[in-house]
């Protein structure tokens, strides 16, 4: 919070600044407080429509579940600077989000043109995956490893073998991913899955479990645990944590909300 008083300051000082009221909504968006921080990129795009601050709406519009107001703004950022890399970028994770891989993949290659950085090419591997171009996702993880070995890009490429149905391969990946960093709670769950497909429950357990200690609030954990206990007939405690899937789950997964909503309200067998 240190940040946003800072930046209202800023702002109450020099109330004409574009700028500043767009570290004002980022100071905001940082805080997780979404809605203040669209008002401030808002006030900013008022005093200057700058491309950076079109696209950091779009952000903000993309982890509110805004997803075509989110694509609009990276498209007007992008039509006042078309060689922005990260608007590009940005319009390609809108874009995975919609479900339009190829758009996606063709907006992440543009940004990787343009750019060097390796977020924007981890991006792009997922956006491969996601379309299930599994080899171009396996090529472009393997050049990422090359560079840098990072318990996230171990992780990533565990989940391009899971969707292969490879659970050899994918298991190393997510046990490489834990190796790098043991606080990983992605890589516990997903290593979890792992199990479940394998049909070891006890180790499926331990390992959400573990990852359950480690993110308490992680949405995913819940859901997998209750799936689990759903299948090995703990119902109660399948009902608990799906209730808490709920109450956690962002609303990219309104989907997903949906459907144990309707579960939950049938009886167990």
């Amino acid at each position: 919070m240190d940040d946003i008083l800072l930046w209202k300051d800023v702002t109450s000082k020099s109330a004409s600044k574009a700028r500043a009221y767009n570290d004002l909504a980022m100071a905001f968006y940082n805080a997780g407080l979404l809605d203040k921080a669209v008002t401030n990129y808002k006030k900013a795009l008022a005093l200057r429509p700058l491309p950076m601050i079109h696209s950091n709406l779009g952000v903000a519009y993309q982890q509110k579940g805004m997803v075509d107001e989110a694509i609009a703004e990276h498209r007007k950022a992008l039509e006042m600077d078309p060689f922005y890399a990260q608007a590009h970028a940005n319009l390609g994770i809108a874009y995975s989000e919609k479900g339009l891989y190829e758009d996606s993949i063709s907006a992440l290659k543009r940004a990787a043109s343009l750019s060097p950085d390796l977020r924007i090419r981890r991006n792009l591997a997922n956006a491969y995956r996601r379309a299930g171009r599994w080899q171009e996702a396996l090529n472009e993880f393997n050049r990422l490893l090359k560079v840098a070995d990072l318990p996230v890009l171990h992780n990533d490429l565990g989940l391009v073998y899971l969707g292969m149905a490879d659970l050899y391969r994918a298991g190393r990946e997510f046990e490489r991913a834990i190796e790098l960093d043991p606080s990983y709670a992605d890589a516990r769950i997903n290593m979890g899955t792992v199990y479940m497909r394998r049909g070891k429950h006890a180790k499926a357990l331990k390992s959400y479990l573990s990852a359950l200690e480690l993110a308490p609030d992680h949405p995913l954990v819940h859901y997998h645990l209750a799936v689990l206990y759903e299948k090995t007939g703990r119902y109660q405690d399948a009902r608990r944590h799906y209730s808490r899937f709920i109450e956690l789950a962002p609303l990219r997964y309104q989907d997903v909300v949906n459907m144990v909503r309707e579960k939950l309200k049938h009886p167990e067998p």
